[in-house]
């Protein structure tokens, strides 16, 4: 991803950001946990958004939250939710201009569980490639 460039929008407010993934199957192929955006006021200095679901003041970097609030079954993370169709609104821009700046967006899935139950050795780098055999 390449911070040099942005999305930027001119006008009255809100701004939207639509993202629509590749195809409209079942939502459930699509569970989105998290979301970041990454706003810097040190290389735009007017221009990040202040406003989103929350307030930020002078952002400076990945900015990563929840897209949900209910917790998960072993209630130490938050559950996700299934879309196809992702929609970030800008409310209000910095000093009540009328553009802004979003340097990257990146919606995060909930972690995968990659272990077998079935794989005696589920770990897989050489070291580990060495003993997996019983002689």
């Amino acid at each position: 991803m390449h911070l040099d460039t942005f999305w930027h929008s001119d006008g009255p407010q809100p701004h939207w950001m639509t993202v629509e993934f590749p195809r409209k199957l079942s939502p459930m192929q699509y569970p989105l946990q998290k979301m970041s955006i990454y706003l810097s006021y040190s290389l735009t200095r007017t221009h990040p958004p202040p406003y989103l679901a929350t307030t930020f003041d002078k952002p400076d970097g990945w900015i990563t939250f929840n897209v949900s609030s209910e917790l998960s079954d072993d209630g130490e993370s938050f559950r996700h939710i299934h879309t196809y169709v992702l929609q970030v609104v800008v409310l209000g821009n910095h000093m009540n201009r009328t553009d802004t700046h979003v340097r990257g967006m990146i919606a995060h899935g909930p972690p995968e569980d990659n272990t077998s139950w079935y794989d005696p050795f589920p770990w897989k780098n050489d070291c580990f490639g060495w003993y997996e055999q019983i002689r």
